[in-house]
């Protein structure tokens, strides 16, 4: 079997939910390991307030196929962990962060967590469908609890994650040349424009875009006939500024492009010289 899918070496068990309410109770006790919880269900002994867990380390430890309710988890580290078909019912999680563990088809049903809390779970692309399943079951709670900031990491992670196994699939070899750009049109609006929904790489996007432009229109000054009042052109931050107005379509026309046609006159924006050229043509 998969070593992702089982506990490592000998591991103890919880018969029943006292005997870990018990252990959890020792402040001594700050990492609970090679252990897994048996019972179908952990609920809270404080019903139907929330019972509070703080400060603890969970590795090595099998909660698969087990419901959980009413619990809160506070700066706690789940590391190496099994969550395969675990239900979490009315929890939450609050600083808390899942390292290697195996989420595969667990469900979270009215629980507060950040998906960032999740960023390091699935360790390798090889489980891409684990990712997949995991940040679209986080993105559809985080949307039912109306946290569209947790929804926006949800949908990010998502969609890279969705790239993976999109990558990682077996198809046709004829479909190979659709499926690579698709994979790499995805990455694109990833990176560029954070899948919609990260804004700071839009903003670097742009900033990167609005510069390159603009040194750009400052080399090419001279060949594209920049004037300003007539003028040319004569700092990069009036490119920068011809640049700007020209990406937002304000275009307020203070600097023009030209063409240079003919030796009597330097560029088409010289009004000057295309009347005196109208007089010689009558």
């Amino acid at each position: 079997m998969d070593p992702f899918f089982k506990l490592k070496g000998q591991t103890a068990e919880f018969v029943d939910s006292r005997s870990f309410f018990a252990v959890l109770n020792d402040p001594t006790r700050t990492t609970i390991q090679d252990s897994q919880h048996n019972p179908d269900q952990l609920v809270s002994t404080a019903f139907p307030r929330l019972r509070r867990i703080r400060d603890k380390t969970f590795r090595n430890f099998s909660f698969a196929n087990t419901e959980i309710k009413e619990l809160e988890f506070q700066n706690c580290t789940f590391e190496g962990c099994l969550f395969m078909g675990t239900i979490f019912s009315n929890c939450r999680f609050t600083d808390c962060r899942f390292i290697n563990c195996n989420v595969h088809r667990f469900e979270l049903r009215n629980v507060y967590v950040n998906p960032r809390a999740f960023s390091k779970c699935i360790p390798s692309k090889n489980y891409a469908n684990i990712g997949v399943h995991l940040f679209q079951e986080l993105l559809r709670n985080s949307r039912m609890q109306a946290q569209p900031d947790y929804a926006d990491v949800a949908q990010f992670m998502f969609r890279r994650w969705q790239r993976y196994l999109n990558w990682d699939e077996g198809f046709p070899l004829h479909r190979r040349p659709a499926k690579t750009s698709a994979v790499v049109g995805s990455w694109m609006f990833e990176f560029f424009l954070g899948s919609g929904v990260r804004l700071r790489n839009l903003a670097c996007t742009t900033i990167g875009l609005m510069v390159a432009l603009s040194l750009m229109h400052w080399e090419l000054r001279d060949s594209l006939g920049l004037t300003s009042s007539g003028a040319k052109v004569q700092t990069i931050i009036d490119a920068f500024y011809f640049t700007s107005v020209t990406l937002t379509t304000l275009g307020y026309g203070d600097i023009t492009p030209g063409c240079r046609r003919r030796a009597a006159y330097s560029n088409c924006g010289d009004s000057s010289a295309i009347l005196r050229l109208s007089e010689t043509a009558r």
